[in-house]
């Protein structure tokens, strides 16, 4: 009976201090709670505190006076924080230059036009190598293609002519003999042309680089091979410049005209100038090896190969002038109706 009690009282006292355990710790947790908040409250106080007093010092308020323009603050309570202001950022220069975008782009262009360049020329020497290969095959192609005949000129630029009744566009080799032969007048002549003509010079005359007596022939050429510009003895294999006779003397005289005025012809040869008067109706014979004087209907022989029906490769082009170039009688129309206004 007596161990029985004692239980009881056990069990009733450890309960007793279980209830008070928990009772301790209730309270103990709402004091940490009322401190936490209060230490919160304290802490939000300092930083409003600490904001007012950072604006207060580096933007101070107005004076209250009505002299320098500022209106009177009236009194009362004051704000404990403001709101922090902010202001804009400076606007910075606009960039007057072209961006890297556009710099790209233009530099792209450049490129493109380049490329697009170097592809024409390509495709141009290309063009050009193939239209060599074909007439070089075209030239050795031998007998099969061989073509020679007479015909009549159509046009110059380019060749045409029209022979057996058909139209032939006619390319020269790049060794072609090309010869255009006929006469000329006196008004034919123009400064740059290359003139060949013998004339009788006299060493102790007024005028010892003047012929004696007008010229009544004169060729206009293209100067071949042993054809040199300058003045040389006629029958004689005398060097150019070579030291002539005081007597008359006939020279064979080879020169680039540099003008002709009133039937005075004044040429150019080898840095030496002569004159001659020309005769009122002169034959002038025209040599030339060129065809840039051709007019359509002159005659044309030809020969080379074919390259395609209608296309040939001449290796030799002879044009005869079907008329003269110029007026041969333009200085005797003029010496006649001089006399007869005389």
């Amino acid at each position: 009976m007596a161990t029985f009690s004692y239980l009881r009282l056990a069990a009733f006292v450890f309960a007793l201090s279980a209830a008070s355990a928990r009772a301790a710790d209730v309270t103990k947790g709402s004091s940490a709670d009322r401190d936490k908040d209060k230490k919160g409250v304290d802490t939000h106080a300092s930083v409003e505190q600490r904001t007012v007093t950072r604006e207060s010092s580096s933007s101070p308020s107005p004076p209250n006076d009505p002299r320098n323009g500022t209106a009177p603050v009236p009194a009362g309570a004051r704000p404990t924080a403001r709101a922090p202001t902010f202001s804009a950022p400076a606007m910075q220069p606009r960039f007057s230059g072209s961006s890297p975008v556009a710099r790209d782009n233009w530099r792209d262009r450049d490129d493109r036009d380049r490329e697009d360049r170097d592809r024409e020329d390509r495709e141009r020497q290309e063009r050009e190598r193939r239209e060599r290969e074909e007439d070089r095959r075209a030239t050795y192609a031998g007998p099969a293609g061989f073509v020679s005949g007479t015909g009549t000129l159509v046009g110059t630029g380019p060749l045409r002519v029209n022979a057996n009744g058909a139209n032939w566009l006619v390319r020269p080799d790049a060794n072609a003999t090309i010869e255009l032969t006929g006469t000329a007048g006196p008004d034919f002549l123009r400064p740059g042309m290359v003139v060949k003509f013998q004339a009788t010079l006299d060493p102790n005359g007024n005028d010892k680089d003047k012929a004696i007596a007008p010229l009544t022939d004169l060729e206009i050429i293209t100067p071949r091979a042993g054809e040199a510009i300058g003045a040389f003895p006629t029958g004689s294999g005398a060097k150019q410049n070579a030291p002539q006779p005081a007597a008359a003397r006939s020279l064979v005289v080879i020169g680039q005209i540099k003008s002709y005025k009133q039937k005075e012809l004044i040429v150019s040869a080898n840095g030496h100038v002569f004159k001659a008067d020309l005769d009122s109706a002169p034959q002038i014979k025209v040599r030339m090896s060129d065809f840039q004087f051709a007019r359509a209907g002159d005659q044309v022989q030809l020969t080379g190969y074919q390259v395609r029906p209608g296309y040939i490769i001449a290796n030799q082009i002879l044009i005869t002038l079907a008329a003269p170039l110029g007026d041969p009688l333009a200085e005797f129309g003029k010496n006649k109706l001089a006399a007869g206004q005389r």
